[in-house]
């Protein structure tokens, strides 16, 4: 067996060898005749690697380039459809660029066949210039403040407070400084009607962030090209009710100068709109403006008093506007006028029957001091005079008029009104009585006093209650 082996390999070569070749031959001839080889395009997806880096070194951002690179294959009709674009890779190394146009960048492409040996005879690709055509600008970072961005309206009586916060407060926004021509905010939108569900309070809600021009319209990113460092962030928001109350002067301070009397005050407005807290101005309804804010000392017209009511608000309540009223002080300036009573009109008191009184004046002249309105309607029977006669006896005596002080009015000469009041004794004495009476005045004569009327009992000075005569 090993002869015939032997034999086969040493005898005849050169006819065999060629017998070989002749058989190659006539199957690579019916090979290509039944299964010939055909070209076939194959699109290859290009991987971008070093984008990171690309921002490290040049600080730079790829805007746009080529999705696939194109190479032809070889490969046998029978094994076409095997021949397919994941037999090979594509990369292209951004931080390994050539320079062009800042805009225009050519980057180095390596395509490489990882599978598909029995299938794929030959491939090529434009070797002579193996790179692609990237646009490429500027990598910009940029921080913008979170804004609120309210969408919808709040239910009537709900206002939403300015202590609305974001966290975080700020967020940083990155990409090609070419897109960051038309960005102005970063915005969260918050749909006050969800926060007017529950009538108002503290809410802590997550939002969506979005990019917005100067117009406030939003600006799309379908490209992911702008970045932001956070996509949402959380909103601290207070929605308070508002409501009308009103305005209470306690009081005012102060006297207005001599002959002036204050008459009144207001306020404009009379009712403010605050607010807070539903549970902090359900029962709320007045402001009350303390006695001492107002001072009116000395004034001598009617005055207008500008009063910031914020200090006097309750804890946790706010003005819905202005916080400063104006308080109208009215004064008016008093009138004097007189009245004249007649004297009967003064009733004495501490009378007995033992004596006989009589006031020798016939008129009594009131000075009074008051609006001049009330002085038109002032009576003489709004007047009730006294003068005290108890325990006098028989003379004719000089006495202080007593008026009761008259709502409203003031008696200018109220410590100068007397009267003359003249005492009569009614005992009459016996016989005997007379006679010693008549010897007792012969021995000592008796003095006389005058008395002179007044011709105005109002403005007397006083005098003493001594008897007169």
């Amino acid at each position: 067996m090993k002869k015939i082996i032997k034999d086969f390999f040493t005898t005849n070569v050169s006819l065999k060898i060629v017998a070989i070749f002749i058989g190659i031959t006539i199957w690579a001839f019916l090979s290509n005749q039944y299964d010939p080889i055909s070209q076939k395009p194959l699109n290859i997806p290009i991987v971008y690697k070093n984008a990171d880096k690309l921002m490290e070194k040049d600080h730079l951002v790829m805007l746009s380039g080529p999705d696939t690179v194109q190479i032809m294959v070889s490969t046998r009709t029978s094994k076409r459809a095997k021949a397919t674009a994941d037999l090979f890779t594509c990369t292209a190394d951004l931080i390994d660029h050539y320079g062009g146009d800042f805009g225009s960048q050519r980057v180095h492409i390596t395509v490489t066949q990882v599978g598909g040996t029995d299938t794929i005879l030959d491939w090529e690709y434009n070797k002579n210039d193996p790179n692609i055509t990237v646009s490429m600008d500027e990598y910009l970072e940029k921080e913008f403040m979170v804004e609120l961005l309210p969408e919808n309206d709040l239910a009537e009586g709900l206002f939403l407070e300015n202590s609305t916060t974001f966290d975080p407060t700020y967020v940083t926004v990155s990409g090609p400084l070419s897109r960051f021509a038309s960005v102005a905010a970063v915005k969260g939108v918050v749909n006050l009607q969800e926060l007017s569900e529950s009538g108002g309070g503290n809410f802590t809600k997550e939002v969506k962030l979005e990019l917005y021009d100067a117009n406030g319209r939003e600006i799309p990113n379908t490209d992911n090209m702008l970045k932001l460092s956070q996509t949402t962030a959380i909103l601290k928001a207070t929605v308070t009710r508002i409501k009308t109350v009103n305005i209470v002067i306690e009081g005012i301070s102060g006297t207005p100068e001599k002959g002036f009397r204050y008459v009144t005050c207001t306020a404009e407005p009379s009712s403010v709109a605050v607010r807070g807290l539903k549970s902090v101005v359900a029962d709320l309804s007045e402001i009350y403006i303390p006695k001492d804010v107002i001072d009116i000392e000395g004034i001598s017209e009617n005055t207008d008093y500008t009063i910031d009511i914020s200090p006097y608000l309750p804890e946790g309540v706010t003005l819905a506007e202005d916080s400063n009223i104006t308080v109208h002080v009215e004064v008016e300036q008093l009138e004097t006028d007189t009245v004249v009573l007649p004297a009967s009109e003064v009733k004495m008191l501490g009378m007995n029957n033992e004596n006989e009184y009589l006031i020798r004046d016939s008129v009594l002249n009131v000075r009074v001091r008051g609006f001049k309105e009330d002085l038109e309607q002032l009576s003489a029977d709004l007047f009730a005079p006294t003068v005290d006669v108890t325990g006098l006896t028989e003379g004719t005596y000089r006495l202080k008029v007593i008026i009761p002080n008259i709502t409203g009015y003031t008696i200018d000469n109220a410590d100068n009104l007397y009267v003359t009041v003249q005492i009569t004794s009614l005992y009459v004495p016996d016989e005997s009585e007379s006679e010693m009476e008549s010897s007792e005045s012969e021995s000592t004569p008796e003095p006389t006093v005058p008395t002179t009327p007044s011709e105005d009992a109002g403005d007397e000075t006083e005098e003493p209650t001594e008897p007169q005569d």
